[in-house]
């Protein structure tokens, strides 16, 4: 089961209740007024929740419509819940998400991600079973390009390693450009940590390194990796036919890039 953000509870929290109470105070004014002959003493309610969803949670707002004797219907609209919505990154400002630096004294965790990470969109270069072996090989690599040939980060949330993110410079004429890699463990999916831990190493890398550009290389289903880098910026330079062959399927593969002056905005 994926863990969920507890702000997804804490949403439900601040809008169900309110529309309950309203609704039920609704029907009671209703009531009241069918005793009275139609009319009621106090405004009737109609509540409408616009859009609250534990993926999309926008604003909810309360009408109220109230009519005296001969007196036109007046309806008011107001402002009644504001809630923090754009999709589920809006979900992040509950976690506390940082990229800290790889080293031996993580090893165990590094092995356990490796192990436990979806592999169907990765490519073939991460071994599996990953071994201790293989985490020293990372390790080495990381400590003699970190900062030179590359920026290298643990994905923690909450205090728990829940993914990887690198970007590594490219070589000969292509020095100027780097190429941008990551995954994050099943169980943390869905809560935007990607997206933000994307942003964060786009600053570092274009803060770090001797580069104009970072490119972003995705299998053309794997949609969910390709919001993460359209919403930090990345543009769709152009999609490579039949460009990668994995577990007897083939798949096209888009070619995202960012640019250093883009990253400044």
């Amino acid at each position: 089961m994926r863990k969920r953000s507890a702000c997804r509870h804490a949403m439900y929290a601040a809008t169900e209740p309110a529309v309950e109470g309203r609704r039920r105070r609704s029907e009671a004014s209703a009531t009241r007024a069918r005793k009275n002959g139609g009319e009621s003493r106090n405004p009737a309610r109609a509540v409408l929740p616009i859009a609250c969803s534990p993926k999309n949670v926008s604003f909810v707002f309360v009408i109220f419509a109230s009519r005296s004797g001969n007196a036109p219907t007046r309806t008011r609209l107001f402002f009644a819940v504001g809630l923090a919505a754009r999709t589920h990154d809006a979900y992040t400002v509950c976690m506390n998400i940082q990229l800290v630096n790889w080293s031996a004294d993580n090893k165990a965790e590094l092995v356990r991600m490796c192990n436990a990470v979806d592999r169907a969109y990765l490519s073939e270069r991460m071994p599996y079973p990953y071994t201790e072996t293989d985490a020293d090989w990372w390790l080495n690599n990381i400590a003699e390009n970190e900062g030179t040939n590359g920026v290298f980060r643990a994905i923690v949330a909450d205090g728990a390693y829940v993914g990887n993110i690198s970007v590594e410079k490219k070589s000969d004429v292509y020095t100027k450009d780097a190429e941008i890699g990551y995954f994050l463990v099943p169980d943390y999916w869905n809560n935007g940590i990607m997206t933000h831990a994307v942003s964060t190493m786009c600053s570092m890398a274009f803060s770090a390194l001797d580069i104009m550009r970072i490119t972003g290389l995705v299998y053309e289903p794997n949609t969910a990796s390709r919001r993460v880098l359209e919403k930090n910026g990345f543009a769709l330079e152009g999609i490579m036919k039949n460009a990668v062959y994995k577990n007897g399927a083939v798949y096209n593969l888009c070619v995202y890039g960012k640019l250093a002056e883009c990253s400044a905005r």
